[in-house]
């Protein structure tokens, strides 16, 4: 059996074969943590929330792929897209608003901020 993994702004998720969610990891509701963590994957660096459920989800599927162009050194197929990915751009203001993040707009505006605010203090 496959799982999907894909990350998303508030956090980390897992699809079966049918696109169904399966597990979750989810980031705090502060759009500058979520900052830092794009910057970690950006860097190659692995988060904590995508290792908890990777180790999570690995115990139960055999086959698993990530939505990423890096594998963070995990036994995982990258592949972009893949299904997990595509679930989560359907269904992001559904589930943004079932875990707390709403409205989505206005925390990925936010993201979008503290994105580049993080970017320029490394770069200066």
């Amino acid at each position: 059996m496959a799982a999907h993994l894909a990350i998303c702004p508030i956090g980390v998720f897992a699809c079966d074969e049918t696109g169904k969610l399966v597990d979750k990891e989810l980031f705090e509701r502060n759009s500058e943590h979520v900052a830092r963590k794009f910057l970690q994957l950006k860097n190659g660096k692995i988060i904590p929330e995508l290792k908890i459920l990777y180790e999570r989800v690995s115990k139960k599927y055999n086959e698993l792929t990530l939505e990423h162009q890096n594998n963070f050194d995990l036994e995982i197929q990258t592949e972009v897209p893949n299904l997990c990915g595509k679930v989560l751009r359907q269904q992001i203001r559904d589930l943004a608003s079932e875990f707390g993040f709403h409205p989505i707009e206005h925390f990925v505006y936010n993201l979008g901020i503290a994105l580049t605010e993080e970017t320029l203090q490394i770069e200066l």
